[in-house]
């Protein structure tokens, strides 16, 4: 009978003590914050870089800091193709293999980790630094981030899926690349279906007609990257993603297997 009583007064002692764990831990867990969206994401993120990109959990996640030459109107039924960073719909030329597309001015990459040399600083009304403003994106981005994806050494299954066989000339940049060391790549060799007449005008040549590929140009990995951001983060771009959209991903805030924090970019010119 003593045996009986003191094995029921240990395991009100052991639900008593978890109730007080469970009460301090509530008390020391602060409120969350009413302007911020909670969700979860049920596997690791892989990669942020666009060239890597192929599973569902990180398109998810890097579709709320990359922005593409289109997206998609989602309170539409169908679904419509519109402008992103393009400042219009493509203009088709006659024979179906020319897509003309003009970029919007004026649209700057954002470093939210105050890091990349000769950016310029963003503060906050009270003076607290937010980042850096990047250059402003052009159509040579499009063009370097294509690139990225179409070289041999990066080996991203996006060449296959989105270019291949698609652009004149891009197969002869695959070969190109195949050939040349890793660190010996000419980034300014032209390419004959890539052609940048100004700096926000980008005109892409099929090998041939291909309309489907507007719909391409709405694909994440499409998406244009800063090639100064590339060339400073090296390896580590995979963490430190620097784009344009609506949030930013400081390093302090990315915890690839436990939480992922998106600030809000103050660069960004519309709604996210």
């Amino acid at each position: 009978m003593r045996k009986v009583k003191w094995i029921f007064f240990a395991y009100m002692a052991l639900v008593a003590a978890v109730v007080v764990a469970i009460a301090v831990s509530f008390r020391l867990v602060p409120a969350r914050d009413q302007h911020t969206l909670y969700s979860s994401y049920y596997s690791n993120v892989r990669s942020l870089d666009p060239v890597k990109i192929t599973d569902v959990p990180t398109s998810v996640v890097a579709g709320h800091v990359y922005e593409c030459l289109y997206n998609y109107d989602y309170e539409k039924r169908p679904y419509t193709l519109i402008p992103e960073l393009a400042a219009e719909m493509p203009k088709l030329s006659a024979d179906g293999k020319t897509f003309t597309v003009q970029i919007k001015k004026g649209i700057h990459y954002f470093d939210p980790n105050d890091e990349i040399p000769g950016w310029e600083q963003v503060k906050d009304a009270a003076g607290k630094v937010l980042g850096r403003k990047g250059p402003e994106v052009t159509a040579n981005d499009f063009v370097y981030a294509w690139k990225r994806i179409c070289n041999f050494h990066v080996d991203s299954p996006q060449y296959s899926n989105i270019f291949q066989g698609k652009i004149d000339g891009i197969d002869d940049w695959w070969e190109y690349t195949k050939k040349s060391p890793r660190d010996g790549i000419d980034w300014d060799r032209p390419i004959a279906g890539l052609q940048t007449p100004d700096s926000h005008t980008l005109v892409i040549t099929l090998a041939q007609p291909f309309p489907q590929f507007a719909y391409l140009m709405a694909h994440l990995p499409t998406a244009p990257v800063a090639r100064a951001a590339i060339e400073f983060y090296g390896e580590r771009y995979r963490n430190n993603p620097i784009a344009t959209g609506p949030y930013a991903i400081p390093a302090r805030e990315y915890r690839q297997d436990e939480r992922i924090i998106m600030e809000a970019n103050p660069l960004y010119r519309g709604r996210p």
